[in-house]
């Protein structure tokens, strides 16, 4: 065999093993991992339907916007459909959301779905009343104007 054909070779057995690691990691990352981390997650489980309300607007009976959760371990991901804004105009948008749950807290980072719309926000929210609500607040920037706003909200667990 001579010299260059033998490069060649190791050359393309290390390509073709670095595929086969690869996606072992990615599956391993993606699937198996996750799976896991839910199986031996033992804390309160927040998935499901969340109505958001704003804290300046006591005694609305009806909900300014909709949570969705979804939950694998502390992993949250879901959307936020948007009927009120905070300065009380009617509205339709969607964001989706991506964060962690831990110890009661929850961090979420959201964003507008639609990439034709402006939208950007966290929730710094405390699980609390017996983990039918959560109570915080959400800084988000205005779509509107650029200004970055915060206001206290509450989310209650929509049965």
């Amino acid at each position: 065999m001579s010299p260059s054909l033998s490069i060649i070779i190791g050359i393309m057995s290390g390509i073709i093993t670095y595929l086969i690691v690869s996606i072992f990691v990615k599956i391993f990352n993606g699937l198996v991992i996750p799976w896991y981390q839910a199986v031996i997650y033992r804390g309160i489980k927040i998935e499901g339907q969340w109505d958001g309300f704003y804290e300046k607007t006591p005694g609305r009976e009806e909900p300014s916007y909709t949570v969705y959760l979804k939950q694998s371990g502390h992993k949250i991901n879901g959307e936020i459909l948007l009927s009120v804004q905070p300065t009380g105009k009617k509205s339709q948008k969607r964001f989706k959301l991506e964060g962690v749950f831990r110890d009661n807290n929850l961090i979420l980072k959201c964003e507008a779905k639609d990439q034709t719309r402006l939208g950007m926000g966290s929730h710094v929210m405390k699980l609390v009343a017996d983990g039918q609500r959560f109570k915080g607040s959400w800084l988000y920037i205005e779509s509107m104007w650029g200004n970055v706003t915060s206001i206290e909200v509450f989310w209650v667990r929509n049965k």
